[in-house]
């Protein structure tokens, strides 16, 4: 990062096992991270999710049943609805 950067903003990588996305980018931003941007060069548009309270991990929803979940270094990716992928976060 740069020091001109949102002190509340943080982007992760990620490969994907999936049919639909095999690499995508997810940026965190607000208090708590409370909002966070996926994009990926599998899809055409960006999706902004929210979080949702979870008892574990981290889970995040969008408008059209997106779903990002993450523990540790591994993710689940539901984009579009439907199509699960498998992730893994590039350090």
């Amino acid at each position: 990062g740069t020091a001109h950067a949102d002190a509340n903003s943080s982007t992760l990588r990620y490969t994907c096992k999936g049919p639909s996305v095999q690499d995508f980018r997810i940026t965190f931003s607000g208090e708590k991270a409370q909002t966070a941007v996926i994009s990926s060069s599998q899809r055409k548009q960006a999706v902004v999710l929210t979080l949702t309270p979870t008892g574990s991990g981290a889970k995040y929803l969008g408008p059209n049943n997106e779903e990002f979940w993450s523990k540790g270094d591994k993710a689940m990716l539901e984009w579009p609805r439907g199509m699960h992928s498998e992730c893994t976060q590039v350090k």
